[in-house]
């Protein structure tokens, strides 16, 4: 009998031979062209869909500007080829990535997808000191599969991977003030340190995500209950950088949202990443999650290209504006004074990513000590 779920991160991965995948045509893949030729072209598959022979549609799990992503029934799964009896999961996410009709875009759009495959099957491999990243999905196949739409054939890249169970961590704040609540901050301080342990072990494997934000974040609910230091999950590293290959390029391309990019960034031509950007990155996260309204002073974006002289706003704001002062009253001032820290206009006043992981991981179990001693009631925690 096959597993429902592989044993957690194998050292190796197999891509799936373009030979043995089916043409999409037809109703199984619906392509509908819009007249401007630099919008993404529209697909959908529908439930209980079966498509490329072997996967049956169960729901969407999210879309996002370059991808959607859906949660998928495995009804042949096969055995993973690294060096184990391993099987693919009899639950999985394919994440399709969107084409454009514009050549241009779709190779920025194939460079996205191969960059998200290296990175995931690089920090799922044990990283000197440790093991894998136990933080960031599994990824079990990658590989292009054929469309046609009228007017030509067109090659739609996808990943098989880990599906998780949950939901993404803006979601669950919108359920907090839904029912005019907040997260305690045992829960912020346990978030908060797996989010930035997850960027350390990044670190370590010479990788920046670069866009760090709630949407960004999965919560597997189940795993959250069962596990005290598993259930979070980082996703989306199409603009991920690995540290390890000199890409000037890439190193100043502009990637992430500026809402959640240190000021440093928002310089013409210097959106380079390092720690301390990454780091405050999971400061403006960790304040979303303490109910700071997402920067009301700051001038909105009104269509879907930043320019320069937006940015520079941006960033003259960001400069004059102490985040801490916007944060609820009722949490500690030593979680204050972390978010405080890692929100410093100035990248040396921020602390590293070590530093970050040892303040939130003492705070998460002076937290859960108080539950433990009774000094703070259970049900405040639910």
């Amino acid at each position: 009998m096959l597993p429902s779920k592989p044993q957690r991160r194998p050292n190796d991965w197999a891509t799936e031979p373009t030979s043995q995948l089916p043409t999409l045509v037809g109703s199984e893949l619906l392509l509908k062209q819009f007249p401007d030729p630099k919008k993404y072209l529209k697909f959908d598959f529908k439930q209980n869909q079966k498509i490329l022979g072997r996967f049956q549609i169960e729901d969407l799990l999210g879309e996002g500007k370059f991808a959607k992503v859906y949660l998928v029934a495995n009804l042949k799964p096969r055995r993973l080829d690294c060096g184990s009896a391993l099987y693919e999961p009899e639950i999985a996410a394919i994440k399709f990535f969107k084409i454009t009709s514009d050549q241009q875009e779709n190779e920025k759009l194939f460079e996205r997808w191969r960059n998200e495959w290296d990175i995931l099957e690089k920090v799922n491999k044990p990283v000197p000191g440790g093991g894998p990243n136990p933080y960031v999905p599994l990824p079990y196949r990658h590989n292009l599969i054929n469309a046609k739409t009228p007017e030509e054939k067109l090659r739609l890249p996808y990943i098989l991977m880990e599906a998780i169970n949950g939901i993404d961590l803006d979601g669950a704040m919108f359920l907090y003030k839904d029912k005019n609540k907040q997260p305690t901050e045992r829960v912020i301080a346990r978030l908060g340190w797996m989010l930035s342990r997850c960027c350390l072990l990044l670190l370590k494997n010479g990788v920046l995500h670069r866009d760090i934000k709630p949407q960004n974040i999965m919560l597997d609910l189940a795993e959250l209950k069962s596990t005290p230091d598993r259930g979070l999950y980082l996703v989306d590293f199409g603009g991920a950088e690995d540290l390890n290959i000199m890409n000037i390029k890439k190193r100043f391309q502009f990637a992430g949202t500026p809402y959640f990019m240190a000021p440093e960034q928002l310089i013409k031509e210097r959106f380079d990443a390092n720690e301390k950007t990454e780091v405050y990155a999971i400061g403006m996260t960790i304040a979303i999650m303490m109910g700071l309204n997402l920067l009301p002073d700051l001038p909105d974006r009104k269509d879907s290209s930043y320019t320069d002289d937006w940015l520079t706003k941006l960033r003259t704001e960001k400069l004059k504006i102490d985040f801490s002062l916007r944060l609820r009253s009722n949490y500690s001032d030593t979680l204050k004074n972390i978010v405080r820290k890692t929100l410093d206009p100035n990248p040396e006043g921020r602390p590293s990513l070590q530093e970050l992981v040892v303040s939130l991981y003492i705070l998460n179990r002076r937290e859960k000590l108080k539950v433990r001693t009774g000094v703070i009631n259970r049900k405040d925690l639910k």
